[in-house]
């Protein structure tokens, strides 16, 4: 498949909200869109990604290519 959603998490320390979450959106090898986003618990970060993830796969499987690049505002 064409389509790519990548996360990683990171522990940082001595911070209010610990947690943070990198996302990536990549389509035919080329990175659409980058999210950072910090969080105080593991729970609310993967309610986060998967709610991003749904979001992207919802888009992409129906609009299309075309949906999808409309979504992540690439011309």
């Amino acid at each position: 498949m064409s389509l790519q959603i990548l996360c990683q998490g990171y522990t940082v320390a001595n911070h209010e909200k610990p947690i943070l979450i990198k996302l990536k959106v990549l389509f035919m090898r080329k990175v659409l869109k980058t999210r950072t986003k910090r969080f105080k618990n593991r729970i609310e970060a993967q309610e986060w990604v998967h709610e991003q993830q749904d979001n992207v796969n919802k888009v992409y499987f129906e609009g299309g290519t075309k949906g999808l690049m409309d979504y992540m505002g690439v011309k």
